[in-house]
This record gives structure tokens, C-alpha cells and sequence, in this order.
């Protein structure tokens, strides 16, 4: 039910970017790690492929990712636009604001320690991902 809630505080903030805290979330992985596949995003944010797939459709049709070719000309992933870079620019301070509106009804406490569990849980599950090489 918190998850709900806090998406919900999220994706209200995120309004006025025009982009949803699933999207953002999905838009960041994809920056920062150029040339990841579906199925690597998927295994990352333990979405199910008909998610991950509708995500990146939408996120391709605003023009905020686009396909990473290799050498050969094969498909290597997705990696953000500039137009795509821009939204992530314009969509951190708004993130931090609106953390720090549910700081503020939750408690410090109660964020860091949901932080720190979620960090934890990110670092164990990159840890069981094949390392990844953009390019590669």
C-alpha cells in the first residue's frame, strides 16, 4: 500500500514533465546504462516484458530513446535522446521536491530506511545480472 501511495506522489509531481515515475525510473536506467535490452531492463526493474515493452514503446513515440546500432548494423539496445536527456534534466528537481514532500509526512526515518532497503536490493539483484557492456 506505501509503494501505491508514494508512486501516486510521484507520478502527481511528474505531472507538469510529462512523464510518470515508472517511465522516469525506466528513462534513468536506460542514461545510465546505454545499449541495455529489454529483457536486461526487465531482469533490472523486475518488470514483466509486456510492461517493459509498452515503457519503452511509449517512451520511443515522445522521441526519448532511440535504437543503439552497432558496427555492423545490428540492434544493440536503447539509449536516451537529447530530447530524452532534457526530460531527465527537468524531471530531478521535481523528483527531489517531491521526495522531500513525503520526507516530510513520512519522517526522515522512514525514507532513509526505505532508501537504504531498496539500495540494498538494487545492488543484490545487479549482482545476479550478467555484467553489462554497452556495445557489447
Amino acid at each position: 500500500m506505501l509503494d501505491r501511495i508514494l508512486t501516486q506522489a510521484f507520478d502527481d509531481a511528474l505531472r507538469n514533465v510529462g512523464i510518470g515515475s515508472s517511465q522516469l525510473t525506466m528513462l534513468a536506467l536506460v542514461a545510465s546504462m546505454e545499449g541495455l535490452r529489454a529483457v536486461e531492463i526487465g531482469r533490472m526493474l523486475e518488470m514483466e516484458k509486456s510492461t517493459v515493452s509498452r515503457g519503452l514503446s511509449v517512451l520511443r513515440k515522445r522521441g526519448w530513446i532511440h535504437t543503439v546500432v552497432g558496427k555492423e548494423g545490428e540492434q544493440r539496445g536503447v539509449g536516451v535522446t537529447d530530447q530524452g536527456d532534457k526530460v531527465l534534466r527537468r524531471a530531478g528537481p521535481v523528483w527531489r521536491e517531491a521526495e522531500k514532500s513525503a520526507t516530510g509526512v513520512l519522517g526522515k526515518d522512514t525514507i532513509d530506511s526505505l532508501k537504504k532497503a531498496a539500495d540494498s536490493y538494487l545492488h543484490l539483484r545487479a549482482s545476479d545480472q550478467p555484467h553489462h557492456q554497452p556495445g557489447k
